[in-house]
This record gives C-alpha cells, sequence and structure tokens, in this order.
C-alpha cells in the first residue's frame, strides 16, 4: 500500500503509464508487462520473475518466485490497465489473488 496522504496516493496513481491488454495478441500484452515489470527495477530474472522478500523478523532476504497472480498484482501496482472501459480484464486472474497477496508483508492471509 503506498504511504503518504490521500492526494500523495491520488498523484502516485495519475502518474502511472497506461496498459493496454491486446486481447488479439496477448503475447504482445505479456511482453509489455515483462518490459514493465524489468524497468521497474525491483524485480529479477532467476529462470522465473523474482522478488527479494525482506521477512519481518529481520532475517536475510531471500529471492522469491513471482507467481501469474503476483505478475499480475505488480503490473496493476505499476500502471493503470487497459482492458476495457468497464474494468473488465481479458484474463480471469482473481482467483488466487488472496494466495498471491498472503505473501506480501502487511497483508493478512
Amino acid at each position: 500500500m503506498p504511504k503518504g496522504n490521500a492526494a500523495e496516493i491520488v498523484d502516485l496513481a495519475l502518474t502511472k503509464p497506461h496498459l493496454f491488454v491486446h486481447a488479439g495478441d496477448l503475447p504482445a500484452t505479456a511482453e509489455a508487462v515483462r518490459d514493465l515489470l524489468a524497468a521497474s527495477g525491483k524485480f529479477f530474472d532467476r529462470g522465473v520473475p523474482a522478488r527479494i522478500v525482506k521477512p519481518a523478523d529481520g532475517s536475510l532476504p531471500s529471492a522469491t518466485p513471482l507467481t501469474k497472480h503476483n505478475v499480475v498484482i505488480e503490473a496493476h501496482r505499476l500502471c493503470h490497465d487497459g482492458a476495457g472501459g468497464d474494468g473488465s480484464s481479458t484474463i480471469d486472474h482473481r482467483s488466487g489473488y488472496r494466495r498471491a497477496l498472503a505473501g506480501n508483508p502487511g497483508i493478512g492471509s
């Protein structure tokens, strides 16, 4: 969750790039998401996309692979989804969101 007051959070949301989901060319969308994740500097390639997780107990960080749900969640954090005017998506990614979010610090299971 972004930190800051409401105005700062809105400003952050308004500066996010727009990602158009190409329903007729999903590989193009996947390539755009790949480029978006790579440009963020927050993720790494370990044969699969991975992120560094810092445990709340202060133990050593570790690289954790991103699931397909984690990729969708991170893409939504980094950009606006241009799937459709009604907010629909070409890929049903809702199932598994809760499990994917459970691995993030500060989010309950």
